[in-house]
């Protein structure tokens, strides 16, 4: 993304995931396409549900050494089978610089062309051994139980019935914070300044358990895993219902402005009541709930009161908007304009500005209608009037999106 472009909130608080075709593949000619694609979605779903967000870095930009430009504090491989020398080389050096890299199971097994490698790549650094390396080897379902913590990863006590990825999965310098059977489970490895976890477990089942509203202890257990990273929403959300709704929360940033969108999941069996939720923001600013139109002030907060299905959006802007300025100027029926946006504190940033023109009768010309992006705050604009338009005394109207404050500029057309 450009500079001044959206883009995810808080980079350095971000959550990659890896995108590969060759795992794809890979997944594919050994059976596992639908566990591969139910298992994505997984992560997906699980990650949302956290109230986080992720961006898929592809192979070639993690070949290309993007992830170390990102500054993820966790980068997740789901059912990553198939990896590139290159990537693994990029891998490793994003977790020993401190990063939190997560596998669920099968990582490293095949090469970028899904060639059966002798060595998996990267079991060194999940601390993990495998006596023969098989890509189509069957998981075995069971009860995962987790016996240990890790600072703020509190696992010790719990239980997941699931499927485990690699049943002949051995340690190797890992530390198993739990076991299905004989089989370690949730493998942790310092790795430089980072750590590496090891799942073996995938997470193709959330989805269905997300439909059966059980889907809360596999969820607990990626949001204590997602500890080891100090990783965290960048928006803290909380709901006065229990159990508590399903919330899609996202958060972008353009330059110091923030904004924060919330959906409520139709979900069955669930209330079909109006729930009261509670945002508190990163850090103070000139708050303006959108979808009702309305500066709410300053602070580091808001509220909305949402029914299922309904969605709230806020702009957390480093500003005060205090006014809006048009200045026309006529050259041979051609109108130039120039949009400013005025605030307090700082200069006015990216915003988005309707602009609406209409004639001496006072009707809006839709035609000449536009919505032009500032930037600093300033956008210029540009309308050819036709020759059988009135003469007569013609008004532009702004209207920045976010603040929904208003200001005119006219100008005058002779016969």
């Amino acid at each position: 993304p450009q500079p001044d472009s959206l883009k995810l909130a808080g980079t350095k608080n971000g959550r990659g995931s890896h995108y590969s075709h060759s795992s794809i593949r890979g997944a594919f000619i050994t059976g596992a396409a639908g566990l591969f694609n139910d298992n994505r979605v997984g992560w997906i779903s699980a990650l949302e549900d956290l109230g986080l967000q992720c961006e898929f870095l592809a192979t070639d930009q993690l070949e290309a050494g993007e992830l170390d430009q990102r500054e993820y504090r966790a980068f997740v491989l789901p059912y990553s089978v198939a990896l590139s020398d290159k990537e693994a080389v990029a891998l490793r050096r994003y977790v020993e610089a401190g990063g939190l890299l997560l596998a669920d199971g099968r990582t490293g097994l095949m090469d970028q062309r899904c060639t059966t490698r002798s060595n998996a790549l990267l079991q060194d650094v999940f601390g993990v051994a495998r006596a023969k390396v098989d890509p189509s080897a069957p998981g075995r379902e069971g009860a995962a139980k987790f016996t240990k913590d890790d600072g703020d990863c509190r696992l010790a006590g719990r239980q997941l019935d699931d499927t485990v990825a690699e049943p002949d999965l051995a340690l190797a310098g890992g530390e198993a914070l739990g076991a299905a059977g004989s089989t370690p489970v949730a493998v942790v490895r310092q790795v430089g300044k980072g750590k590496a976890v090891f799942l073996n477990l995938f997470m193709q089942s959330y989805p269905r358990r997300r439909e059966l509203d059980i889907e809360s202890p596999m969820r607990d257990i990626i949001a204590n895993v997602l500890q080891l990273g100090d990783v965290a929403p960048a928006v803290q959300v909380q709901t006065e219902s229990e159990p508590p709704p399903s919330l899609f929360n996202v958060c972008y940033s353009s330059g110091d402005a923030l904004y924060v969108a919330s959906l409520r999941r139709l979900r069955k069996n669930r209330s079909d009541a109006p729930v009261n939720v509670s945002y508190t923001f990163p850090s103070k600013g000139f708050v303006y709930d959108l979808r009702k139109g309305q500066a709410l002030g300053e602070g580091a907060s808001a509220s909305a009161a949402l029914l299922p299905g309904d969605a709230a959006v806020f702009a957390i802007m480093p500003y005060h908007v205090r006014q809006l300025t048009v200045k026309p100027n006529v050259a041979d029926r051609t109108v130039r304009y120039t949009v400013n946006i005025g605030a307090d504190k700082a200069r006015a940033g990216r915003h988005v500005v309707l602009i609406e023109v209409a004639g001496p009768d006072g009707e809006v010309r839709p035609h000449y209608g536009a919505k032009l992006v500032t930037q600093d705050g300033k956008a210029d604009g540009e309308l050819h009037l036709a020759l059988n338009d009135p003469a007569g005394r013609w008004t532009i109207r702004t209207t920045d999106f976010v603040s929904r404050v208003t200001g005119d500029g006219t100008f005058g057309l002779g016969r």
